[in-house]
């Protein structure tokens, strides 16, 4: 007996749900080590759609061999139950909390409503004809028709929201579910009006589409492997970046340090400012820091006391000239406000020509103009 016609019969159908609690097993195990470690709540969504299915499933493993005649129509509704759930636990994240609440309860309602109408005429026919068989009779149809877009929506809701097809595992996995259901559905249609004389092409379509689930499910275990990789690389990503923000801070203390040293050295202005522009230029990572000094003697006159560039060796020597306030209008304009000026410009501003040209700058860029007032 072929693998395709032991998944058409009873002990197959058994073994073909065993196989699927399995698989489910492993992509349970997969999101409850990453929960532990990260508690998503992606995870833990499946965590909670397994304990469901595992439920469901039991029920399907001991419904098949011990109650054909009486359980079928709710089994149905079983299977059709557990793949509502598993859909819900994939489309969670793309969907509100209203929305996820609805598709839950839309999934299971339908279900039980067919569940509840079908049993009243699956047991009126079996009175009938007592030998008959569930998969020969049109509710079976039906099952598998709402399997088909139970499979097919939460494929299309997926496929809307993840463009990027390393991400698509889950798409294929409804859509091989969605085709799984078509051959089943084909088989019990053929079964049902008796268009084949042979019902071996039938039961051969049923277990195709058996075959074919079996092949899709794992599909949402690497799934939910791949999210947990993802995951765990944005948590090392963040790590990472958290890190490089320690360090550049504890740098900068560093810093702020080092100038408290040096003015606690010495008070010479000729030997305490190269220091500090120097450092400053360090902790701002900046080309250039240069220290002006207002005169009180002559309103509206500055003088450069001392520039570090950090493109260079050695310090440049300052002018010491007095510089007229009217010719940098950047400076005056932050002595005016009193506040701190920055300008991230990457063009040329004229604005800033007269200042570049006065430390010596042949480039232009973002400048920092920080006074020091004392009141």
């Amino acid at each position: 007996m072929s693998l395709i016609d032991l998944l058409s019969t009873g002990p197959g159908t058994f073994v073909y749900h065993l196989l699927v609690l399995l698989t489910l097993e492993a992509m349970a195990g997969i999101a409850f080590v990453e929960w532990r470690s990260i508690h998503n709540s992606g995870h833990r969504r499946i965590l909670w759609a397994f304990a469901g299915l595992l439920g469901m499933r039991i029920l399907l493993l001991l419904g098949e061999p011990f109650g054909p005649t009486v359980l079928t129509p709710l089994l149905g509704g079983v299977e059709l139950a557990s793949l509502t759930l598993l859909g819900w636990a994939f489309v969670g994240s793309f969907l509100g909390r209203r929305a996820r609440r609805l598709y839950l309860i839309g999934g299971f309602s339908v279900t039980v409503i067919c569940a509840v109408t079908f049993l009243p005429g699956w047991y009126s026919a079996l009175a009938r004809f007592s030998h008959l068989l569930y998969i020969t009779f049109w509710q079976q149809t039906f099952w598998y028709a709402i399997g088909m877009l139970l499979a097919v929506i939460p494929a299309l809701i997926l496929l809307r929201h993840q463009r990027q097809w390393r991400r698509l595992l889950s798409v294929l996995g409804f859509a091989t579910l969605f085709l799984g259901f078509t051959m089943l559905c084909l088989g019990s249609l053929f079964l049902t009006v008796g268009w084949f004389s042979n019902r071996m092409y039938a039961y051969t379509l049923i277990g195709t589409g058996r075959l074919i689930q079996l092949v899709g499910y794992p599909f949402f275990t690497v799934a939910v492997h791949r999210l947990a990789l993802e995951k765990r690389e944005i948590c090392h990503r963040e790590t990472e970046d958290t890190e490089e923000e320690i360090a550049l801070h504890m740098r900068e203390l560093g810093f702020l340090v080092e100038i408290c040293r040096t003015m606690g050295e010495s008070l010479d202005l000729d030997v305490l400012l190269p220091r500090i522009a120097e450092t400053a230029a360090a902790a701002m990572n900046a080309d250039r820091c240069a220290i002006f000094l207002t005169n009180f003697d002559r309103s509206g006159v500055v003088r450069l006391l001392v520039q570090h560039n950090s493109l260079q060796t050695g310090e440049r020597e300052a002018t010491r000239s007095a510089v007229p306030l009217a010719e940098q209008p950047a400076l005056a304009y932050a002595l005016n406000r009193r506040k701190q000026l920055i300008v991230n410009a990457q063009t040329d501003n004229p604005r800033l020509k007269a200042l570049y040209e006065l430390l010596g700058s042949q480039k232009s860029g973002p400048v920092i103009v920080q006074p020091i007032l004392h009141r």
